[in-house]
């Protein structure tokens, strides 16, 4: 048998790259997550894709004489970007439907780590593309808004802007649905409650609905309460709020103080007050005016021969 009939058929060459990944003979670097996973890589091939990671492996850093570097994201999101740098593309399961909230859950959490990896590692088409699909799962889930913001609050310097925009709109227009989420809502933190309460163009989110979001976050928790005490005094106008909700929901709560809810039912007196006076006016102007535009009715004992007669 000649040397040519033994030879296995040859790989093509856009499959190389994902041979130095997928066959271990190739790893001479290991990756440990932040979960403890640790994954497998060719230094060269991660050199050549990102600047980064040729600084780091092949410069004068410390890394370039070990085997093992420490990567501050979980594995599922450092093998997709490994997914990526051997193959230009990386699946995470986008294409799946599923109803399982936990599953949707996880996949955003880590499309966030990748995006959040990506723009650390400088590779910009990654990072596009992680932002993207994060779009496209608030459009399908809009609930899940509220875990990209929580996201984009703790990286805010490595997710695109448009990403935050796009959750904060979503939160704004389904704020209704969002603050029935009995896991999602109670789990953000202080600084994404006070994103979402100080949002500029909030103006069609009913003040009832920003406590009722304010009150589930908080919960039972002594802490949690303090801090919605402050946030309420900073973001909820009190004299917005019906005066029955004001004494069956907000006083009960604990949130406002005396002060705060005297002022409220004083404003609302007043207003109330200026708009009788207003209605009161108008109704005086109306009945006038009615009265001057009714024509005058003809006596019937005054007929025409009648004046004649008396003159």
């Amino acid at each position: 048998m000649s040397h040519v009939d033994v030879v296995e058929e040859e790989i093509p060459l856009q499959e190389t790259l994902s041979h130095f990944w997928k066959d271990e003979t190739f790893h001479d670097i290991q990756l440990k997550c932040n979960d403890g996973v640790i994954i497998g890589a060719n230094r060269y091939v991660l050199s050549i894709r990102s600047k980064v990671f040729q600084k780091m492996l092949l410069g004068h850093y410390k890394e370039s004489c070990i085997n093992e570097v420490v990567v501050q994201y979980n594995s599922r999101a450092v093998r997709a970007l490994l997914e990526y740098i051997h193959t230009d593309e990386f699946k995470l399961g986008l294409g799946d439907k599923t109803k399982n909230p936990e599953e949707e859950v996880e996949k955003l959490t880590t499309l966030v780590s990748l995006a959040s990896a990506s723009h650390f590692y400088q590779l910009p088409k990654l990072h596009k593309k992680a932002s993207d699909s994060i779009i496209q799962l608030m459009d399908e889930i809009p609930s899940l808004s509220l875990v990209v913001l929580e996201a984009c609050t703790a990286n805010d310097s490595t997710l695109r802007d448009e990403v935050k925009t796009r959750a904060l709109s979503m939160i704004r227009t389904n704020v209704d649905s969002i603050k029935q989420e009995n896991n999602w809502l109670p789990a953000i933190s202080i600084n994404t409650l006070n994103t979402m309460l100080q949002d500029d163009q909030k103006t069609g989110m009913d003040q009832h609905i920003l406590f009722e979001i304010l009150q589930h976050w908080a919960g039972n928790d002594e802490e949690r309460k303090n801090v919605a005490k402050d946030l309420l005094g900073k973001h909820i106008c009190l004299e917005k709020l019906d005066p029955n909700f004001l004494t069956s929901s907000v006083i009960p709560t604990g949130f406002a103080s005396t002060q705060q809810l005297m002022q409220a039912f004083q404003v609302q007196a007043l207003l109330a007050n200026k708009e009788h006076a207003m209605f009161s006016r108008k109704s005086a102007k109306f009945s006038h005016t009615a009265k001057a535009e009714q024509p005058l009715e003809a006596n019937p004992c005054c007929t025409p021969a009648m004046h004649r007669g008396f003159w």
